[in-house]
């Protein structure tokens, strides 16, 4: 292929993203669909919750040197094969400790999530907001992950990204099964496991990510300044308080339209119209 055919091919890729990004700027996250779903339990009544996409004013003045890591479509298929990879392990029993699991869906791209992870990551902030919800996706999940280095920018950016995504998935060394079978956030290791379990939802479908890197601090409680790496990831569902991550069976045995043809543990995606 031909240096021009590579430039053409680059030209429709930014246009697409700006036609998809410009769409998706003009949903109104402030109305009375995306409030509803907003509404959450906070122990003792329902409260209304901020979404992102109604209160998000673009970069916070906090961020320095900040950029937004362009999710090429390569970049999108390598978040999509971490992820499907992994999910595929655990679905096939092959994750020691973690049955096979009956019905996973192997995880397609979509936009949304990921404009609204882009919103998160312009915080330069690693902190979750109060509400992500779309109207296909009103139970959206969060996953967030941030490497740094105190003095400049190091390494390649996709380098970032598997490292972070790997360190999610690595929490499973301090899950057990049970943990999985009713999920209460607050494992018998009392360490962090919901960056895991986030991942390996069976009835999540779609994910979206961002990326950004800035300079300045990672939150409150670690204020020193450094050059940070911020990656985003929003799924389709979200990890549900005394819920069931996934379903324990024989690998695909329960997925409708059969397996998928390459992660052969994982239900093959519906398709989108």
């Amino acid at each position: 292929m031909n240096s021009n055919s590579n430039n053409l091919i680059s030209l429709i890729f930014v246009l697409f993203a700006i036609c998809v990004t410009t769409s998706l700027a003009r949903v109104n996250y402030c109305d009375s669909e995306h409030k509803k779903f907003c509404e959450q339990y906070d122990g003792v009544r329902m409260v209304q919750k901020d979404h992102i996409g109604c209160t998000h004013r673009g970069w916070h003045s906090r961020c320095q040197k900040q950029k937004i890591l362009p999710m090429s479509t390569r970049r999108k298929n390598l978040l999509l094969k971490l992820h499907n990879r992994l999910r595929n392990k655990v679905a096939a029993g092959k994750l020691p400790g973690f049955n096979s699991a009956k019905a996973m869906n192997t995880l397609v791209w979509d936009d949304e999530l990921a404009y609204l992870a882009e919103l998160n990551v312009q915080q330069c902030h690693m902190k979750h907001e109060d509400c992500r919800a779309t109207k296909r996706f009103p139970k959206a999940g969060q996953n967030l992950g941030v490497s740094g280095y105190p003095h400049q920018f190091e390494g390649k950016n996709n380098m970032y990204i598997k490292k972070l995504v790997r360190a999610w998935f690595d929490e499973y060394k301090d899950a057990e099964m049970s943990d999985l079978i009713s999920y209460t956030g607050l494992p018998r290791s009392r360490k962090v496991i919901g960056h895991f379990t986030g991942m390996v939802i069976d009835k999540a479908t779609h994910v979206g990510c961002a990326m950004a890197r800035y300079y300045g601090s990672m939150n409150e409680r670690n204020p020193g300044k450094g050059y940070w790496f911020l990656l985003a990831c929003n799924y389709s569902k979200v990890n549900m308080y005394q819920g069931n991550t996934y379903e324990s069976g024989k690998a695909c045995s329960g997925c409708k339209d059969g397996c998928h043809h390459v992660y052969k543990s994982l239900c093959k995606p519906e398709p989108e119209y």
